[in-house]
């Protein structure tokens, strides 16, 4: 399917489209391509909007970033003060650049009257332009995507535009046998996988009960000897052979626990490699295809419905595979 769709020569977005269609085969979708002449006419006047009322989109923005603030929230998208938040193209397929503040509004909205493929939208443009073009009752989001939604939430007035409901959406690891499998046997849930490295080893842990050993057994020599003279010099030879024996014992006791942590380092690490790779949830690093291929895309297709149907908002749902 992925080598139907990915060829020489083919778009990113022509490819990802054609894996899609293929996915949903059965429920065909209709795709829409915002870089054509009629989705930018209709899009154009929200552009002129966003041109020539910046200072009012930037007072608002700004207002709720604070509020956002004082929330305990981050701004998702950094605001730049007197540049508005639509981009302009040199040329209607010409790469994109940013106004600067004290552009000229009037000159840069007649460009886009006369040719609306010379604007597109930046992240938080982008929400208010599809629901005003494609009215929907929900939208379906990830993380970050919810977050700049809580910035543009405030611009949708400005714009004469009704904002759909944010549903977020579905948030699961993905849990095969083999990573089953080592979950038993380091006797870890699939959420200890976001712990650092170093937590899931443990560090390194002395060999206390050897030295507790050792200094018992000495400490009760020395005192014998020092209750029996005659003793003193048996008790000193008899401290030398208990050291290099205990020295020995130590020494073999490391190294069956440098062995033991060492299996134990390749587990952790292929468990965080499969639902934690590069230190970010598995969902946002580790693509749909691998999945697929083992379990099958319609199995995989049943078992992610049936888990974003029981969720609840931020759960993470466990998918075994």
């Amino acid at each position: 399917m992925l080598a139907a769709a990915w060829r020489p020569g083919r778009r990113l977005v022509d490819a990802f489209a054609d894996t899609i269609q293929a996915v949903f085969a059965e429920s065909p979708l209709v795709f829409l391509q915002p870089r054509c002449n009629e989705v930018a006419r209709a899009a154009a006047p929200l552009h002129r909007r966003a041109i020539e009322g910046v200072a009012l989109v930037d007072a608002a923005l700004g207002e709720r970033g604070r509020a956002l603030e004082a929330a305990g929230f981050a701004e998702q998208v950094k605001v730049r003060v007197g540049s508005p938040l639509s981009f302009v193209h040199a040329g209607e397929h010409g790469p994109r650049r940013r106004l600067e503040p004290g552009f000229d509004a009037r000159a840069i909205a007649a460009t886009i009257e006369a040719s609306p493929l010379c604007a597109s939208s930046s992240a938080l443009l982008r929400p208010i332009v599809q629901d005003t073009l494609l009215p929907a009752i929900a939208y379906v989001a990830g993380p970050a995507e919810l977050a700049y939604l809580a910035q543009t939430a405030v611009l949708y007035p400005i714009f004469d535009a009704r904002p759909s409901l944010a549903v977020p959406r579905l948030h699961a690891r993905l849990i095969d046998t083999k990573t089953r499998g080592l979950l038993h046997a380091l006797g870890l849930a699939a959420a200890d996988a976001e712990k650092s490295r170093a937590e899931l080893l443990g560090g390194t842990v002395p060999n206390t009960e050897i030295d507790a050993l050792r200094d018992d057994a000495l400490a009760r020599l020395d005192a014998l000897a020092a209750a029996r003279p005659a003793l003193a010099r048996a008790a000193e030879r008899t401290r030398a052979t208990i050291a290099t024996a205990l020295e020995r014992f130590s020494t073999a006791a490391q190294r069956e626990r440098a062995e033991r942590d060492a299996v134990r380092a390749a587990r952790v690490d292929k468990l965080q490699t499969a639902l934690c790779p590069f230190g970010v949830p598995q969902e946002r690093s580790v693509g749909l295809a691998g999945f697929a291929a083992r379990s099958g895309l319609v199995a995989l297709g049943r078992a992610l419905v049936d888990a974003a149907a029981r969720t609840s908002p931020g759960k993470i749902e466990e998918i075994s595979l």
